[in-house]
């Protein structure tokens, strides 16, 4: 399962350059042998290694870990009594193994080409998911579909009215992230990190459609991004 970006700044698939939760189990499994740790005095979840934490990128663009999903052989069934295997999302297949995942960059994604501020070497590095004067019609999109995504009547809404808000509500209620890192450096970034937390999280199903409603606005508008994520 992939957990980082899912499209590298060529624009094109980029699993091979993606960083997979799979690879990662696999290399700190052969740290472990190699450095005689592999044995039950380190046993977690059934591991062989001391790999126990993983730092991502997630934001409402770069959302592969939490909607990206790939079959997981070793996976427990849905329901009681299946079959063993499922597909499963890298924040779900990080838990299973008892992988505590930290996400970052909350409100700088990198967009896909001809989305906001573009990807690295064209204009700014990233895409700042924030509230300006005047705001874009792509970040105004955005919260539209967001706010349909969680429903207008819930009161949670009447708290968050800026794009930052919404996008690091979205990216610390991921379904399996265990924190999230801000890098609030000013005293406005930490009132809107206060206002984030004053509220409960999106629940699992919730922070779902976020992310998917954010996906399908990017791919209204361009059609060509759906490549990114076949």
């Amino acid at each position: 399962s992939l957990m980082g970006c899912d499209y590298s700044v060529t624009g094109r698939p980029n699993l091979y350059e993606g960083p997979s939760l799979r690879r990662l189990l696999s290399v700190a499994e052969d740290a472990a042998r190699r450095a005689g740790t592999a044995d039950d005095e380190h046993d977690f979840g059934g591991a062989r290694h001391r790999m126990r934490t993983a730092q991502i990128p997630l934001n409402l663009v770069e959302s592969g870990p939490v909607l990206q999903t790939l079959f997981d052989p070793d996976a427990p069934p849905e329901t009681p009594g299946g079959e063993k295997g499922r597909f499963v999302t890298a924040l779900e297949a990080a838990e299973a193994k008892g992988i505590f995942v930290v996400g970052n960059r909350p409100i700088n994604a990198i967009a896909p080409e001809g989305i906001g501020a573009g990807d690295w070497g064209r204009g700014e590095t990233f895409w700042k998911l924030i509230e300006k004067a005047p705001l874009s019609p792509e970040l105004s999109l955005m919260k539209q579909r967001i706010q349909v995504a969680v429903g207008g009547g819930d009161h949670r809404m009447d708290y968050f009215h800026e794009v930052q808000h919404l996008a690091m509500w979205a990216a610390s209620s991921a379904n399996g992230i265990g924190a999230e890192l801000c890098g609030a450096r000013t005293p406005r970034y930490v009132k809107d990190v206060e206002k984030v937390l004053s509220q409960p999280r999106l629940n699992a199903e919730e922070s779902t459609r976020v992310f998917h409603a954010v996906r399908e606005l990017l791919i209204e508008l361009n059609p060509s991004h759906a490549r990114l994520w076949d």
